[in-house]
């Protein structure tokens, strides 16, 4: 067989700001295989151990089993665990979804979901045991400060553990529209979040006491706009507040002392609405959501000061949408779970699994320069040319590590208009099969938007 020659044209897409995709990301786990479907439905790490919880659909017998998918390895392999729960048939009109999910240690989980589901482990999912909070609402947040001391959110009503979940006990203290909870270090701390703008009440002593901050956004002549669904308690003083500006875009709002004062809000673009959020623990912080293009994440890397837009690539045709879980390692890499369904799908919400690494590969070319193409203008707005006095060939644009993002024909002795519009931000090539010489780089180009 006859080896096919290249050649490349280098170009870099540049924005004032400088940014550029900075994940490199790979599908773990299709959405489905024939008639069986896979839903990931929470994601929580503790180093680089992650546990997922989720679903798998036989959409044959109408059956759905509770699963759980573990990785040792910051999520480069995984290993299927069963929950010994019974199968579920399943209809359009039921929910039958975890919401939760805490990889408290390496060999410590819980998860819940709807109808009061909670199962935990102590032995690295090899086991999991049922437990009981007397409430059959929908338990969609649990956090725990250690393997004992923990809270968790059915309905509206509070629930707290001292005995890692053997028996929980209802809170004497209640209010409604609470959606985030979190457990300090030491016995009977505890905070919650009531949204859309506050307060944040904290006790000391299992709600037997309660302290609380002020409601936040009332000033502002356009506060009853932004809708704060979540709280990020993870950064001990430094919270994080999430959701939407209604109509518009994603919404975050900071502060630096649990709540007393807070930054401006943040109106995002690409994700309009942000559900989840990486620990604040570190200074790369992730968030992401839904999005009306899809495949979208939004990055900060200065802890939640500020906040751009990245794309994902995925190396299969699909459209994340909506998101369903996230979570960091400890070794950098991001996990996630995507479903391609604008909003939660009763009977069937499947999605897939994804991990990243961060791209800290330097690419270098290097060939002479040949002028039969050329690339235009300098700088490129959204549209990028290409002209070929050669005849008819093959092209790929690919990224730095070597995925195509665009592919097609270039014409013979004309030129070729791509939009470039829908890019990530950094540096790509455009790689061109002439069947005459080897790589070289045969001009740059800016692309400014």
């Amino acid at each position: 067989m006859k080896k096919a020659q290249f050649l490349f044209i280098a170009f870099v897409l540049l924005i004032f700001s400088g940014a550029q995709a900075q994940f490199h990301w790979q599908v773990d786990h299709s959405y489905f295989e024939g008639n069986t479907y896979y839903s990931f439905d929470a994601i929580s790490s503790f180093g680089n151990t992650c546990t997922v919880a989720g679903n798998i659909y036989d959409t044959v017998a109408k059956q759905l089993t509770h699963v759980f998918w573990r990785s040792t390895d910051a999520g480069v392999s995984w290993k299927l665990q069963d929950a010994g729960l019974p199968h579920v048939n399943y209809t359009k009109f039921e929910r039958h979804l975890f919401e939760g999910i805490q990889q408290i240690d390496s060999l410590t989980a819980v998860a819940v979901g709807d109808s009061g589901l909670i199962v935990r482990t102590t032995d690295g999912g090899n086991s999991w045991e049922k437990q009981d909070c007397q409430n059959t609402s929908g338990i969609y947040e649990v956090n725990f400060s250690d393997k004992q001391n923990g809270i968790l959110l059915a309905g509206w009503t509070i629930y707290t553990t001292f005995n890692g979940g053997k028996q929980w006990t209802k809170a004497p203290f209640t209010t409604n529209n609470i959606y985030s909870c979190y457990a300090h270090q030491g016995e009977g701390g505890f905070s919650v979040f009531k949204i859309p703008h506050g307060p944040i009440y904290t006790s000391k002593d299992n709600w037997n006491t309660v302290d609380s901050t002020s409601r936040f956004l009332d000033s502002l002549p356009d506060g009853s706009k932004y809708f704060f669904n979540y709280c990020n308690f993870t950064g001990g003083d430094t919270i994080i507040v999430y959701q939407e500006y209604i109509g518009i875009g994603g919404a975050i709002m900071r502060s630096t002392n649990f709540g007393k004062t807070w930054e401006n809000p943040i109106i995002t673009q690409g994700v309009t609405a942000i559900d989840y959020m990486t620990d604040i623990i570190r200074d790369t912080i992730i968030a992401t959501g839904r999005g009306d293009v899809g495949n979208k994440i939004l990055i900060s890397t200065n802890r939640g000061a500020s906040w751009r837009t990245d794309s994902i690539i995925l190396d299969i045709p699909y459209n994340s949408i909506r998101a369903k879980g996230l979570t960091f390692t400890s070794n950098g890499s991001c996990i996630a779970s995507f479903s391609n369904n604008h909003i939660k799908n009763l009977s069937l919400d499947s999605s897939i699994l994804i991990h990243s690494k961060p791209v800290n590969e330097k690419v270098e070319w290097f060939g002479v320069v040949y002028y039969n193409q050329r690339i235009f203008p300098i700088p490129a707005m959204k549209t990028l040319s290409i002209a070929n006095v050669e005849d008819a060939m093959p092209f790929s644009m690919i990224d730095i590590l070597g995925r195509v993002v665009i592919s097609g024909v270039l014409p013979s002795r004309n030129s070729l208009d791509l939009d470039v519009s829908m890019l990530p931000r950094g540096v790509y090539y455009v790689l061109v099969d002439n069947g005459k010489r080897g790589k070289v780089i045969i001009g740059k180009a800016l692309l400014i938007y």
